[in-house]
């Protein structure tokens, strides 16, 4: 007499479980995108707050690059596909044309100055004061650096429903 709803009932549990173990996927997916997202912006702070960036150019160098490789995986993933992920995605997106551009800019400017023979002392001139100038490259790479690093805090930092339900919720007590 009760068999059918029992079953009815062990469906309905079995879907439910189901949903909700995607939906859990989906959030240790996107918060490990976003970790590693923080990891590399770390390593390119640290780029650009090196010698290499922040020292007198007096002689040929070859610059180290900033790594794009999580920024692409993150976009690839789809672990930002809520609406509510539309600022980061677009700068994201942003990021990622500036940083290529960056790295474009060091390879051609690499390229000239050991292929020209003979002193390059105003070719080095000239990029450092593109470069390290009021508006260069370095200061845009870093504002565009500054907002998604203060983005993605703002994420990392927020807690999920579930983690401020179980905050809220008393511990057990057990009574003898």
């Amino acid at each position: 007499m009760f068999e059918p709803s029992v079953g009815l009932l062990g469906v309905l549990g079995g879907l439910g479980g189901l949903l909700a173990e995607r939906r859990a996927t989906r959030q240790e997916r996107r918060q490990t995108v976003l970790f590693t997202l923080r990891d590399e912006l770390d390593r390119v702070t640290a780029i650009l707050n090196s010698r290499e960036f922040t020292s007198y150019l007096d002689r040929r160098r070859v610059f180290p690059r900033l790594p794009l490789s999580a920024v692409d995986a993150a976009l690839i993933s789809g672990a930002f596909s809520e609406r509510a992920d539309a600022e980061l995605l677009s700068l994201l997106h942003r990021w990622q044309d500036e940083t290529t551009g960056f790295n474009r800019r060091l390879e051609i400017t690499e390229m000239h100055l050991f292929a020209v023979p003979g002193p390059v002392d105003d070719s080095i001139a000239e990029f450092t004061c593109a470069l390290r100038g009021s508006g260069g490259y370095h200061d845009r790479i870093k504002h565009r650096l500054t907002e998604l690093q203060q983005i993605l805090a703002k994420m990392t930092a927020k807690p999920t429903k579930l983690s401020s339900w179980l905050r809220g919720r008393p511990s057990p007590s057990v009574e003898l």
